[in-house]
């Protein structure tokens, strides 16, 4: 779980950095975070941000799977028998 947070606090700490560059030059920015296409863009109507592509849902499940398969075998080692 800890490993899907951190993917989390990342990805949104780049998007972030992306749209402070986007909000003070402008235009149109594209990137690419772990596999995803990030695309940042700002206009007359104001700032926004996407991500495109099967990795941007591929790559959360795939860590969310890696976090929860190890940790439910540690779960059934360490609890008791009863």
């Amino acid at each position: 779980m800890i490993i899907l947070l951190a993917y989390w606090l990342f990805f949104s700490t780049f998007v972030a950095g992306m749209l402070a560059i986007v909000g003070q030059t402008g235009g149109e920015f594209e990137a690419h975070f772990l596999f995803v296409k990030v695309l940042a863009f700002s206009g007359d109507n104001g700032v926004g941000i996407g991500w495109s592509g099967k990795a941007a849902l591929w790559v959360p499940l795939i860590l969310a799977a890696a976090a929860f398969i190890p940790t439910s075998r540690f779960w059934r080692i360490f609890t008791r028998r009863r």
